[in-house]
């Protein structure tokens, strides 16, 4: 028997067929005395093929195994895992490629109805932009478009994409006469667009390692480079909200006898504006998104209709609360340093 067909034997138990009964209402149940597998495939049999299914799990961990057992159970649905970036906002590291394109992907196949999400709550805790901004900055070309280079270039620009000669990894682009080579994170290999004039003449997708064309395609989409996309802001304004948070936190150091902090602080946010101003993104940035937005988390890019199912809760609650523990303790610590300003916790 296969495994597909050990997932249909168990959905027909009666057991578990009450379990589906309910799920396909929308009720809210607790189910209990699962242990290992059984987790699997219940998720596995529940998981409806109109509709996003998300799993959560207390660590990351336990998210992949489930997410491994799910590959096996159902080698035929789009099953991705959402890992947390464990860093703070403010550090300013660039992110592991691998990393970045495992989210980004998590944030396309979301809104691919059949997809099951797997994730930790830490990985939760995370902020984002807003869904709203995050889908309706992604660029969908077909050959019926018309572009205008210069424009196309800043937005790309504007999405995490970075401009260079020749297109060789994810996250780049490049542009040569009518020529536009884009290689989304998003996409297995990246497209090329001929134009005529300012209207595409062909679509092709493009083996990165010869540069020679695979196929033709009527096509292609963009997703943003970057999860965390800063656009549609007013940028004075937003300077303006963050040296005036900088002041006030540098005097309430200045009062406790902190006056190197509050020097560190005032140094690094002078630095970073000039940064936002020239550059419109830099390493550390995302310390800065209550300035410009509310923070989201993936469960504000779940469809309504979606199906959420948590292992063991009381676990998850109790991972949550030590989690947050920690990073107040960590803020509470760099704030005392002029590292942060205090609106970091709004993540």
């Amino acid at each position: 028997m296969s495994l597909q067909g050990l997932v249909d034997l168990i959905s027909e138990s009666g057991e578990f067929q009450s379990v589906i009964e309910r799920t396909a209402k929308r009720e809210k149940q607790l189910v209990l005395g699962l242990t290992g597998s059984q987790k699997s495939l219940l998720t596995a049999a529940v998981a409806d093929q109109r509709k996003i299914t998300m799993f959560i799990s207390y660590n990351q961990h336990q998210t992949e195994m489930i997410a491994q057992d799910l590959h096996n159970l159902l080698p035929d649905r789009l099953i991705s895992v959402f890992s947390p970036y464990e860093l703070f906002p403010h550090e300013e590291v660039i992110v592991d490629w691998e990393l970045r394109k495992n989210r980004l992907e998590v944030l396309k196949n979301i809104r691919v109805p059949g997809s099951i999400i797997c994730t930790s709550i830490q990985a939760l805790c995370e902020a984002l932009v807003s869904p709203e901004v995050f889908y309706r900055h992604v660029i969908n070309i077909d050959l019926d478009s018309r572009i205008e280079l210069e424009k196309f270039s800043a937005d790309l620009v504007a999405l995490g994409y970075e401009r260079v000669d020749m297109v060789e990894s994810y996250g780049q682009f490049s542009i040569r006469g009518g020529i536009i080579d884009v290689y989304s994170y998003t996409a297995n290999n990246p497209v090329r667009i001929e134009l005529f004039d300012d209207e595409v003449d062909s679509i092709r997708i493009f083996d990165v390692n010869n540069q020679l064309s695979l196929e033709k395609t009527d096509a292609a989409t963009f997703f943003p480079a970057r999860e965390r996309i800063y656009v549609d802001y007013n940028i004075e304004q937003v300077r303006e909200l963050i040296w005036a948070e900088a002041l006030t936190q540098s005097e309430g150091l200045i009062k406790a006898n902190y006056e190197q902090e509050a020097d560190t602080l005032l140094a690094n946010s002078a630095k970073h504006l000039e940064l936002l101003e020239t550059a419109g993104y830099f390493p550390g940035i995302d310390q800065y998104l209550p300035f410009m937005s509310k923070p989201y988390t993936l469960l504000d890019y779940l469809p309504a209709n979606s199906l959420v199912l948590v292992n063991e809760p009381a676990r998850v609650k109790e991972y949550a609360k030590l989690y947050l523990q920690d990073v107040s303790e960590t803020i509470f610590g760099l704030l005392a340093k002029g590292r942060i300003l205090p609106n970091i916790a709004d993540m």
